[in-house]
């Protein structure tokens, strides 16, 4: 079973260089590049493919690799949809410069979702067919993520878009084109909004590309290193298994965990990490079936 960590608080911190160096030292084999919350400035700059190049070299030389990535996300409909999602040639070009296999590229939401889910799925329909292109130009598949999103009036987490995961699955299905999508489902998203983790890959099946791995209290959005939280990873460990998931297991600890990495302590917390994630990776490989 393969995993990987993502660049995020990382590259905020040190730089992506950096970044990737610390989770290479702490003995990572693959790599998620992050663009988000600032980090798509790495994808942006002048230098974008040599910086791509080196980068993949300096995973390369050690017997690591890019596996995935994370396209940059949030402010609003308006701004993603005019401002975020016309940089995505360039956001899938470096991703690809750097041999990831999928980008993570989240739905829309149309609040509140429970009132207009359909009017979402028009929506997003017409998102991920317009930016398909763009995977096929540069051999990288879109991965749809499993969303949340905030009642208005309790400020609660409630189901978002592909929370679902028959919703979920029907994105992948409508869209028919697994050269080019694929499904990531965030393990701490689908418990937090009430929902079984470990039903959503059932459902998923082979649908299922990618993950992001992380805990959570059921309450807010930890995104913490899993058994810190109320996630049930033996059940989620033993679907995947069962279903045979041959992606990676990518953590997506950055927002909790990793928020007070320092240079002295990235070491240790990197490698508690991949302690971490490579038992639930032993974990998955002990259920399957064949």
């Amino acid at each position: 079973m393969r995993y990987s960590t993502q660049t995020l608080a990382l590259s905020k911190r040190f730089g992506i260089k950096s970044a990737v160096n610390a989770i290479l030292d702490a003995g990572f084999p693959a790599i998620d590049m992050t663009m988000s919350y600032g980090e798509e400035r790495w994808a942006l700059c002048d230098g974008y493919k040599s910086l791509a190049r080196e980068l993949r070299e300096m995973a390369e030389d050690r017997g690591a690799v890019f596996n995935q990535a994370h396209a940059p996300f949030g402010g609003g409909f308006e701004f993603y949809t005019e401002k975020t999602v016309p940089s995505f040639p360039r956001i899938f070009e470096f991703a690809g410069l750097l041999g990831a296999e999928c980008i993570v590229v989240h739905p829309i939401t149309l609040s509140p979702h429970a009132q207009r889910h359909e009017e979402s799925f028009e929506v997003n329909m017409e998102l991920y067919t317009r930016i398909a292109p763009y995977a096929r130009d540069t051999g990288i598949k879109i991965a749809i993520e499993n969303m949340w999103e905030r009642e208005a009036e309790s400020g609660k987490i409630i189901p978002a878009v592909c929370d679902n995961p028959d919703e979920h699955a029907r994105y992948f299905d409508t869209l028919a084109n697994p050269d080019v999508f694929t499904l990531c489902l965030d393990v701490g998203h689908a418990a937090l909004t009430g929902g079984n983790p470990a039903e959503s890959v059932r459902v998923l099946g082979k649908r299922l590309g990618a993950t992001h791995i992380h805990d959570v209290d059921l309450i807010s959005d930890l995104h913490t290193m899993p058994g810190l939280g109320k996630v049930d990873w033996q059940s989620v460990t033993q679907a995947l298994g069962e279903i045979n998931y041959t992606g990676y297991l990518t953590l997506e600890c950055d927002k909790g965990y990793l928020a007070d990495v320092t240079e002295e302590n990235a070491f240790s917390k990197l490698t508690a990490l991949r302690k971490c994630v490579s038992g639930l990776a032993e974990n998955v490989d002990s259920c399957r079936k064949v």
